[in-house]
């Protein structure tokens, strides 16, 4: 017997960065951490900047997203996000870069809560870009 999968589809404004079958995939929504088998409650929720997991035939795949939508209906997931990198992607030292200019914004704030508030989505963009080369690696 062939085990179920799940149609996953993910696209960005620039581009479809995934579409295949996989066996699961785990996320962070803004509820908390999401997993989604085969035969998953329809659900529509909103997606954090964080690591995205996916579990294919050959192994696990991830991805670094940037806020965005899941729609799981039945057994297809489709993913729209501001942006999507995989490890090979992503420059680790620009990602480096970033994350100190958001550390030393959130260090010092000189501004108001508006520039508290792009520095932590900066730092978090950086932390999650940065997570994810980390894993491909190992």
């Amino acid at each position: 017997m062939a085990e179920k999968t799940l149609a996953l589809r993910i696209v960005t404004p620039e581009r479809q960065v995934y579409a295949g079958d996989v066996k699961s995939v785990l996320f962070e929504s803004i509820d908390g951490q999401l997993g989604v088998l085969p035969g998953h409650i329809p659900l529509s929720t909103v997606i954090k900047t964080s690591v995205f997991q996916m579990e294919e035939e050959e192994g696990t795949k991830e991805l670094a997203v940037h806020q965005g939508f899941v729609e799981i209906q039945g057994d297809r997931v489709s993913v729209l996000t501001e942006t999507a990198e995989w490890p090979e992607e992503i420059d680790m030292e620009r990602a480096q870069r970033a994350y100190e200019r958001a550390k030393g914004h959130l260090d010092n704030p000189k501004k108001g809560i508006t520039d508290v508030q792009r520095a932590e989505i900066a730092l978090n963009k950086a932390l999650t870009r940065m997570k994810v080369v980390k894993k491909g690696k190992e």
